[in-house]
């Protein structure tokens, strides 16, 4: 693979130039000092994070290696006739989350009067990796509480089905004898297993329901507490202004997050994440 150590340029095999900035290209392994191979070789362990065409590869590289990530790299693909922009698997959340926004700012920039020229379609086709998010304890209640009913109206209306047919009233297999009592005690057990199951997952909802009651109420006072105590001067005087405009989301959202950490320094990380957004689009909404 010959690529150039400043651009992060992927090039074809022959090529001994790059186009962007002139420098000699080189082989990744080669540039492998054997006395820490196994250390650098984790770099290698690159994980695709959007596939755009050329253009867009390059400002989403520059942005990746301006964000401490260098180890960015873009490679053309042609089977999808695109280029894939790549990171190594350590600054992948970080990567997905980068290139997020700058979709977010980049449409959201260019969908007025320009989206009938194809903009629209020019940003919306980055197609990024979902990453994970806090789940709601009132989403899971939610969930669950469904879950629940499925297997009951499942189990209550298998052995109806199953005692109508062992009346005569509906004719289903045609069984007898032996054959018979065996595919009551199977079905019969499994529809009984499905009602078991509804009933244990009623009495989870419950436990859920008063968790998300008590979460919703917490989240509330959180929210209050920010909006008395973090204003938007003091988290845009938090950081140089001078940055990207992509990277002023990560840099609010921090000032967020170290606010709530003195105030509850237990908390966990996913949910500690879930506030700073929300709090972030209540005075950033159309960031």
């Amino acid at each position: 693979m010959s690529w150039c150590p400043k651009c992060k340029i992927e090039f074809p095999e022959g090529t001994t130039e790059c186009k962007e900035c002139g420098n000699k290209l080189v082989n990744m392994l080669d540039e492998l000092d054997k006395s820490d191979k196994s250390e650098k070789l984790v770099k290698l362990n690159f994980e695709p994070v959007a596939y755009v065409d050329e253009e867009i590869a390059k400002r989403l590289v520059k942005l990746l290696l301006f964000s401490e990530i260098p180890e960015a790299i873009m490679v053309f693909d042609s089977l999808n006739q695109s280029y894939e922009v790549q990171v190594g698997r350590h600054n992948y959340k970080k990567a997905v989350d980068l290139i997020r926004i700058f979709k977010e700012n980049e449409f959201d920039a260019n969908y007025t009067e320009d989206s009938e020229f194809g903009v629209e379609e020019e940003y919306t086709e980055i197609t990024v990796p979902t990453t994970n998010t806090y789940v709601k304890t009132s989403d899971r209640y939610k969930d669950n509480l469904s879950s629940a009913y499925t297997f009951l109206i499942c189990g209550c209306f298998g052995l109806l089905i199953l005692i109508l047919e062992d009346i005569g009233i509906i004719k289903l297999w045609g069984m007898s004898g032996v054959s018979k009592i065996l595919l009551n005690v199977v079905v019969g057990g499994l529809f009984i297993g499905f009602i078991i199951i509804g009933i244990s997952s009623l009495r989870y909802s419950k436990i859920l329901k008063q968790q998300a009651a008590e979460e919703e109420e917490f989240t509330t006072k959180l929210i209050d507490w920010l909006h008395a105590n973090l204003t938007i001067e003091t988290i845009e005087n938090s950081y140089d202004t001078n940055i990207p405009e992509e990277m002023k989301y990560f840099k609010r959202v921090e000032a967020i997050r170290a606010k709530l950490e003195e105030l509850y320094s237990s908390l966990e990380e996913e949910y500690l994440v879930k506030i700073a957004d929300d709090y972030y689009s209540s005075l950033f909404p159309t960031q």
